[in-house]
């Protein structure tokens, strides 16, 4: 919630990583449902078109799917509403049919939405791909008013996560916020940890 503290109503929030099993995905599902439930309507846009994972996080069925190609959804699709608890959640996906191909696409589209649902939505979340592997972070990051850069703690390598900083600043899109996922909070040295491992990181 502090994240979105920082974040104008009807603001972007990007979530992209330095390289894959970072957590992005859960992380970006479980900001969604926080907002959720502290009573935001909040709209989480998977746009990574090469390992769309919120289908499966979040559950998103085909009808969701937006062809970035056509800019359209299939025969009665559009923008998903969760049930029970989190109803004010909702998502949709991006899909390309050659994803090596539909990068540019995907950015422009996600951007396009995002300008377009912000105007109905509290928060707009974006599930992008890693920068080290894909242009469409770099490519929204210069529309979103936060970006969030999801390290694995004691995964992610710290020059792999300079490098992918180094991507979003050259376009323009420095990232704001920086998550260290997949800390072990069991240990009574668990927040000390974070600091060292953030230091470590970053200097």
């Amino acid at each position: 919630l502090g994240l979105a503290a920082r974040t104008p109503r009807g603001g972007t929030i990007l979530f992209t990583s330095a390289d894959v099993g970072a957590g992005k995905t859960t992380l970006t599902a479980n900001v969604g449902a926080a907002l959720s439930l502290a009573g935001y309507r909040t709209l989480v846009i998977d746009a990574d078109i090469f390992r769309p994972g919120q289908s499966e996080t979040l559950g998103l069925t085909p009808r969701s799917a937006l062809d970035v190609e056509t800019g359209a959804f299939g025969h009665g699709g559009g923008v998903e509403q969760f049930g029970g608890m989190l109803q004010l959640l909702f998502g949709l996906k991006l899909r390309a049919r050659i994803p090596s191909d539909g990068e540019a696409q995907a950015a422009q589209a996600a951007v396009h939405l995002a300008r377009f649902y912000g105007q109905h939505f509290d928060y707009v979340l974006v599930d992008a791909p890693p920068t080290t592997a894909s242009s469409i972070a770099a490519g929204i990051g210069r529309y979103a008013q936060n970006r969030v850069m999801v390290v694995g703690a004691g995964k992610t390598p710290g020059d792999l996560v300079r490098i992918s900083l180094a991507e979003l600043q050259s376009m323009g899109a420095s990232a704001t916020e920086i998550a260290i996922n997949r800390m072990d909070m069991s240990e009574p040295t668990a927040v000390r940890s974070a600091y060292q491992q953030a230091q470590a990181y970053y200097g």
